[in-house]
Order: structure tokens, then sequence, then C-alpha cells
């Protein structure tokens, strides 16, 4: 008998060793884990009504990676997520928050949403989140603004960015913010910068603003823009519409896509059942502004965008080039187009000077001390896929120097060059070097054809729009900056004759400046005629002349 209960008591210390060793693996897996723990304890109010555990959908756990990858890769989150409508990146980013905090004692937290009613909704959701975790630790506080866990020394604070409290963030220090709907915030600029200096430069500290667009005329726009341009250290992430799995709807046998939605799903390889989702909500959203529902209407475009340009789109009016003709070079594939001749588009931010230009501006102030350098080949129909650079460097000798190795490793048949921006003086530097084929484009000059364009800045966009719309298509890189750069620059006046936003207003209006496409509009400067490349090569202080057909 007493063996007996011996090795009874034997197997029942066993087993609670091993189910120590398995509470230990948990809360590792716990720990390392959001997508598990979410889907093992924290529990929301889905769409349909109800409780039920945190299933991570796809965007859900797209994002989940970006942001993990961002960590691992940096030490830290600090990322921009611009989305579609009902995706669940407000539901995931307050799990993400939640996560952290109760699970590392001496943590806070701050939420900040653009409205009482969603403040409180996200104040609702974590605290479901608590109330149901058989893991959180003890709820000290629990209020409209706070949610404290006295055992861990850790919270998370939550709050509206009205103009009663702009700045709220300031005087406290958080180890985690999400900032929700930035773009719908009343006093954005400040409330968010105060925020952003409540949290730490430090390894370990999360930042995650995310919003749905709003048109270009706000802070949220200036953010994006300047991640995309890498000018920020914050990371920008974009997820389309057509990843959540739930924005899918089978079509009637009978129905057929109108032409304007084929196009959608071509340039974008959609599914008949996304399709169709897509045109039942487009109708909607049609009937509401008064649009042909054949059509995809601006705000579709703006709620569910495929593009982060898309997104952006704030008005029926767009930019003087469509973005549906952008959309299709970026999806197409042309062969390699070698016995055309190369062309090296360039625009430059220097700071240098030279000669003035439809926006020459002094050194400090709206000289774009925020713009990009930017390089870019063309080679008949396909344009960077040979080079495509963008970098900041105000040092014109630096970028001279850039250039010139360029120029040597591929042999262009002709560099053209935005005049202003330090660009007179990079060409002066190149050509006593002895390189030729360089041509100088000064924007404000009088166009070839001065009855159709207002400048030569109009007229190489003209040539650009022309050459992108043509038929067989053209080819582009699929980049955002670029994508949203050729589709945002607006028509200034059109009367009597063609004239774009100049380069000082869009800054001011838009946040950005469009240099990757002014780089590739410099290369419509002169008409290359198809035949073998005329080559310029540069053999130590030599140049070899290669004639061809040019």
């Amino acid at each position: 008998m007493q063996q007996a209960f011996e090795r009874m008591r034997q197997s029942a210390g066993q087993q609670v060793l091993a189910r120590l060793v398995d509470i230990k693996k948990n809360r590792q897996l716990y720990d390392a884990n959001l997508e598990v723990y979410a889907g093992d304890a924290l529990v929301i109010r889905p769409k349909a009504g109800g409780d039920r555990l945190l299933r991570f959908n796809e965007v859900q756990r797209v994002l989940d990676v970006e942001l993990d990858n961002m960590m691992n890769e940096v030490g830290r989150v600090r990322a921009l997520v611009l989305k579609a409508r009902q995706v669940g990146i407000s539901t995931y980013c307050a799990a993400r928050l939640y996560h952290r905090v109760t699970r590392r004692p001496g943590t806070r937290a701050m939420m900040m949403a653009h409205r009482d009613d969603t403040t409180g909704a996200l104040f609702g959701m974590v605290k479901r989140f608590a109330e149901n975790d058989p893991n959180a630790p003890k709820i000290t506080t629990s209020n409209k603004g706070e949610l404290a866990f006295g055992e861990i020394d850790a919270g998370i604070v939550i709050g509206t960015a009205g103009a009663a409290n702009a700045g709220g963030g300031r005087g406290f220090t958080y180890q985690f913010a999400h900032l929700s709907e930035v773009a719908l915030w009343q006093n954005a600029q400040e409330h968010a910068l105060g925020i952003l200096e409540a949290v730490p430069d430090m390894d370990g500290t999360e930042v995650i603003q995310e919003s749905t667009a709003q048109g270009m005329n706000n802070f949220w726009y200036a953010q994006y823009m300047a991640a995309l341009r890498e000018q920020s250290n914050f990371r920008h992430i974009f997820i389309p519409f057509y990843v959540h799995e739930e924005y899918r709807a089978d079509p009637p046998a009978e129905w057929q896509a109108p032409e304007a939605f084929r196009e959608l799903g071509d340039a974008h390889a959609l599914s008949p059942s996304q399709l169709y989702w897509a045109w039942e909500k487009n109708l909607a959203l049609a009937a509401q502004a008064g649009e042909d529902p054949d059509e995809i209407c601006w705000k579709f475009r703006q709620e569910y965008p495929c593009t982060v340009q898309e997104a952006f789109r704030a008005s029926r009016r767009g930019g003087y080039i469509k973005a549906s003709v952008v959309a299709s070079a970026i999806n197409i594939m042309l062969p390699d187009a070698q016995d055309h001749p190369l062309v090296i588009g360039c625009d430059f931010a220097t700071g240098g000077g030279g000669e003035p230009h439809e926006d020459s501006a002094g050194e400090d102030g709206e000289d774009g001390k925020g713009d990009s350098n930017c390089f870019i080949s063309r080679r008949n129909r396909i344009a960077g896929r040979e080079l495509f650079r963008r970098f900041h460097d105000r040092d014109t000798v630096s970028v001279a120097d850039k250039l010139a190795s360029e120029i040597n490793r591929l042999n262009p048949a002709l560099v053209c060059m935005d005049q202003g921006g330090g660009g007179a003086q990079v060409h002066d530097i190149l050509a006593r070097r002895g390189y030729r084929n360089l041509r100088l484009v000064n924007f404000g000059s009088k166009a070839e054809d001065p009855r159709q364009y207002g400048n030569k800045r109009a007229e190489i966009w003209g040539r650009m729009r022309e050459w992108l719309s043509a038929e067989g298509g053209a080819d582009i890189p699929e980049d955002d900056a670029l994508e949203a750069e050729l589709t945002s620059v607006p028509v200034h006046r059109d009367e009597p004759t063609l004239i774009l936003m100049p380069k000082k207003i869009i800054r001011k209006k838009l946040g950005f400046s469009p240099d990757a496409a002014d780089a590739l509009a410099t290369t419509f400067a002169t008409n290359m005629p198809v035949g073998p490349a005329h080559r310029v090569r540069v053999t130590g202080t030599e140049i070899v002349d290669a004639k061809g057909g040019y």
C-alpha cells in the first residue's frame, strides 16, 4: 500500500511539474506571440454582436508581422498605418497595447481617438479584454480615462484629441502609444507632437498612428508623405482593402462588371467576388454622392483604396494625370528596349540655387530642405528599370559625384537636369570634368508649343501624360511616393494656356515636393528618336563618343 501511495505521489508530482513547464511555455509563448495570446485570451464584441475571442483577420495578421519586423530590425516601433474602413486596425492596436502593458510591469500606454464616442469604444474594448482575460492582473482603477493595474504598476490612459485638451500627452511618460484616426483630429499637429514627446526615444517603445485618408491638406498626409520619402523616423504601412477576407461577395450569374470595375480588377488582380463586393459598396457611396454608379466614385477610392494615392484622393478633382493611367503603368511589365536610347532625368535639392526658374526660392523657408535629389532612367516605354535613385544630400559636389558614377555605369545618350535646386551647379561641375550631352531644363522657360502650355514644366508633364496614356502602355517602378507624385500635381490654371501648380505651393498645400515625378518629366524635354543609343563613355579623363543613330 505504501509503495502504491508513493508511486501515486511521484506521479502527481510529475504531473504538477509537467503542468508548471506547460504554464511557463505558455507564458513565454503568450509574451512573444500576440496572435496566439489574442486567440486564447482576448474577448471582443464583433460586428454581428455577442462576444468572441479575437482571431486575427488577414489585415491584422499582415500588420502584426510588419510591426514585429520593425521591432526586430530597429528595436522600436514607429509606424504610420494607412487603412481602409472597418478592417480591424483599431482593434488590433488596442490588443497590442493591452498585451504590452499587462505583460510588462511598470509600463504605461496612451490611446487617443478623434471623438468622445470613439474614445469610449476603445476604453470599452480594453476593459473587456481585462475583465475576460484569465491572465490579466487585477484592475485597480477603471474610469473613462484610465485603466490601471496597480499590482504591476502599469496602466492605459485613453483620451480624445479635442480642442480643450490640446497636447494632452505632455507632462507624462509612456512606453506605448496608439493614435487613432489622426486625419480627423482637431489640432492634430499639437496633439500628436505632445504625445510623441511623451514617448522616450528608446528601444522597446512603440508609437502606432493609424487613420483612413481624409484628403491631402492635413497633418496626417504630411506625415505619411514624409515617411514615404524616408524623411521621417516613422515607417509607412499600407494594406489595400482587398486583403481583408470579409470584403468579398458572390456575384449573381448574370452580373457583368462595368468597364471601370473591369479595369480595377485587371490592375489589382481582383477575384470576381472581390470585384462584386467593391461594385456593391461603390453603388451605395455613388448614390450618396450623386455620381454614376458604374464609375468608381472618389469616396470609395478614399475609404477602400487599392493604392496610397487613391487613399488620399479627397475630392472629385484629381491631379493632371489620371490615377488609373499610373496604376496601369505600375502593373505592366514591358520587354527590355536596349535598342532605344537611354535618358537619365534628374531633379535636385542641394540648395545650390542657380538661375531663377519656376519655383526658385531662397536658402531657407520654402526652398525644399525636405526635398530629395532624384535620378531616374527612361528607355523608350520603360522608366526606372535601370536607375531609380532618391536620396538626401545638400552637398553639390557630392551630388555631382553620384550622378557621374551613374553616367559611367550606364553610358546614357542624354542626361536631362532640372536647372533649379542646384542643378545648374551640378551641370557645370560635370561639364568641367568633360561630360557631354548634359541638358539643363528651365521649368519656367517658354514652351516649344506656347499656344498649349504656359511654360516648359507644363509642356514636359503634358508629354509625360501622353507617354503614360499611349497605346501599348508604359512601364514605371512600383513606388508609392512616385505614384502619389504623378497623380497629385493639379492644374494651377488652364486658360489660356496650361500651368501646373508650382512646387512651392505643392510643398505648402500637400506637404511634399514631386521630385521623382519632375525628374521623370525632364526626360521629355527633348524628343528622342528610335534607334541605337548615342552613348557617352568616360575612360579616365577622356570621353569616347560612340555615335549610333541618334
